[in-house]
């Protein structure tokens, strides 16, 4: 599945337009919704948080994965609510103090 390592790429290098396309492609395509996340944009921001831990990118290129992965998950999540295959585990919240930036 070419198009699910597209999606990894875009995510990756924060081409958050791109990922879009590519998203609404793989949907069209019938890549299931659990592939698109897990194997595209779950593995892209574990690989950009890997090399921003190392030094090998800035916040802004963290930043940027991370739109283009909220961007796509934008178009997803109605799909996962849609989804029978899915259940929810529950619910996590996570907070940071506003203003504050963690490296």
């Amino acid at each position: 599945m070419a198009i699910l390592d597209e999606i990894y790429d875009a995510t990756a290098s924060g081409n958050y337009k791109n990922v879009v396309l590519l998203v609404q492609k793989a949907i069209e395509e019938k890549i299931p919704v659990q592939d698109i996340i897990n194997k595209s944009l779950s593995k892209a921001m574990i690989d950009v948080g890997d090399k921003f831990g190392s030094g090998e990118l800035y916040m802004p290129d963290m930043l940027l994965a991370a739109k283009a992965m909220k961007e796509a998950m934008n178009i997803l999540k109605p799909l996962i609510k849609d989804d029978e295959n899915v259940t929810e585990r529950g619910t996590i919240v996570i907070g940071t103090v506003k203003g504050d930036l963690h490296d």
